[in-house]
């Protein structure tokens, strides 16, 4: 194995790991829980279960393998040699594991819920109606930079002073995808590298990674903005849309494999990952 893949490999563990445990759905990190937990869970590792298996190869991926998933009845979702991951649906646990044999390790993937559900939070938005996208001064936002104290703890205005912007710097933000109709994020938007790894229930026409939830495009809106509503911590950058949550806020560790190692592919400078679940030990397989 080539040394930068061992380091991509230990960077998707170990980022993998610290977005499962230690974090609440809004991605804070957690107290441990004192000792008296319920007698009763109700989670069950069960209950987010996929039909998908996630296979890591103990180095490349062995020739012919999506030939033998077929024939053990699967296909591949994400073949990703970089990195020795292969993600599959349509396997038994049996079956799987008999793939693996001598090739590496399987999981069967789960899907947890990692923003918010809109059902959580109220959300309205803003169309975007044709009114042109321009760079600003983030200093004078429209509405709402007042109000910003994020901004403001950061010092935020400072770095803008400086006339640290971000031009030309590309921000990869993994979540449920950006509103490439909204007032403050049209244009700032590379359409052509965005790409939904889950597909958008919202109403076509529009792309298959446009946001049908509303925390992807509240994380782009942190990162820039246009200027009409809010700013952007660096306001003259731009938005890779990698939708790996679906309308509800949830998604597998599969997909958002897939979308670190797509992002980075597609020049992404840095990746946003906005994303916390819990995955309790005291659940049924939750210690493994």
């Amino acid at each position: 194995m080539r040394p930068h893949h061992a380091r991509h490999r230990a960077f998707l563990l170990f980022a993998l790991i610290a977005l499962a445990s230690g974090c609440d759905r809004y991605g804070a990190t957690v107290p441990v829980a004192p000792a008296e937990a319920p007698p009763s869970v109700t989670f069950q590792i069960g209950d987010t279960q996929t039909s998908e298996h996630v296979f890591l190869m103990n180095s490349s991926i062995p020739g012919g393998f999506e030939d033998a998933v077929a024939q053990a009845g699967g296909s591949v979702v994400h073949s990703i040699g970089a990195i020795g991951i292969v993600v599959t649906t349509g396997l038994s646990d049996a079956a799987a594991q008999d793939l693996a044999r001598g090739n590496g390790q399987v999981e069967r993937d789960l899907s947890l819920q990692w923003v918010p559900s809109p059902s959580d939070v109220e959300a309205s938005s803003i169309e975007y109606n044709g009114v042109a996208a321009e760079s600003h001064n983030p200093a004078t936002a429209a509405f709402f930079v007042s109000h910003q104290w994020n901004m403001r703890q950061i010092e935020a205005q400072k770095a803008w002073a400086a006339g640290a912007r971000a031009p030309g710097v590309r921000v990869a933000i993994l979540d449920t995808g950006l509103d490439d109709k909204h007032l403050d994020q049209a244009g700032l938007i590379d359409m052509a590298a965005s790409r939904a790894f889950t597909p958008s229930i919202s109403p076509v026409p529009g792309p298959p990674w446009r946001d049908d939830h509303f925390h992807g495009t509240h994380v782009g809106g942190i990162v820039v903005a246009n200027g009409f509503g809010v700013s952007g911590v660096a306001p003259h950058a731009t938005l890779i849309a990698v939708k790996v949550l679906n309308a509800s806020g949830s998604g597998t560790f599969g997909n958002i494999i897939a979308g670190i190692i797509y992002a980075t592919d597609v020049g992404a400078d840095v990746i946003n990952m906005s994303l916390g679940a819990t995955l309790p030990k005291n659940a049924s397989g939750g210690g493994q």
